[in-house]
């Protein structure tokens, strides 16, 4: 992932695979599109990289998931399968970037949305925090491919 200007700027992520495929979609134009958002790094600590509220954990995380969002009786595979999904490619990019940054939050805004990015100890939170701005909604991934919702209120 690329991040023009440390504190404010536009990023684009694009895996190889990506770009080559819009390479091959529209050759001779070497611009990639753009997701033009408004970036900051949080300075202080990701608190949460390194200290145990409970829930730094996968399997607790998704306990706590799917006793919310869809009650304790329901099997944790169903849950995941129910309430999971294969994220945008932006937001893989995202991913890595919390994978590669541990001990920072990625928070940004889009016209609609504030988010906020950051890695717990297993596992990759995108917050949604606020409820004006795209939320009260929390993602959780353990692997860049598949996002499983475990809040929205």
């Amino acid at each position: 992932m690329r991040i023009n200007e440390a504190s404010r700027g536009s990023f684009a992520y694009w895996s190889e695979a990506d770009e080559k495929a819009w390479k091959e979609k529209a050759p001779g134009n070497p611009v990639l599109p753009r997701f033009e958002l408004a970036v900051s790094i949080r300075a202080s600590p990701n608190v949460y990289a390194v200290h145990d509220d409970g829930f730094c954990t996968w399997d607790a995380m998704i306990e706590a998931g799917k006793s919310y969002m869809v009650g304790g009786s329901w099997a944790t595979e169903a849950f995941i399968d129910a309430c999971g999904h294969t994220p945008d490619p932006w937001l893989q990019g995202l991913f890595d970037w919390a994978m590669q940054n541990p001990f920072y939050k990625l928070v940004f805004s889009t016209p609609c949305e504030d988010w906020e990015v950051y890695k717990r100890r297993e596992f990759v939170s995108f917050d949604l925090p606020t409820h004006g701005r795209g939320g009260e909604k929390n993602y959780v991934a353990k692997s860049r491919d598949y996002f499983v919702q475990v809040n929205e209120d």
